[in-house]
């Protein structure tokens, strides 16, 4: 696979999220996938809302507490 397109987002930008929580799910040309997370934390800002992305494109920024997230609104 060498990219896909973000089909929805199923947490949004200050929601909190534990490993295994699905972010997003991604399709590509033979499947629609769920983007888990593999740590805790916070969405602070999704840089894709949807369309096309590559491998290795950052999708989001996560922060560790949830005070930081405001850091990430403009």
């Amino acid at each position: 696979m060498e990219s896909g397109s973000i089909a929805k987002w199923n947490l949004k930008e200050g929601d909190r999220f534990e490993p295994g929580t699905s972010l997003c799910d991604v399709e590509t040309d033979k499947a629609t996938v769920s983007f888990d997370a593999t740590e805790e934390g916070y969405i602070a800002k999704i840089l894709i809302a949807s369309g096309d992305i590559k491998v290795g494109q950052p999708l989001l920024i996560t922060v560790e507490e949830a005070a930081d997230v405001a850091a990430f609104a403009n």
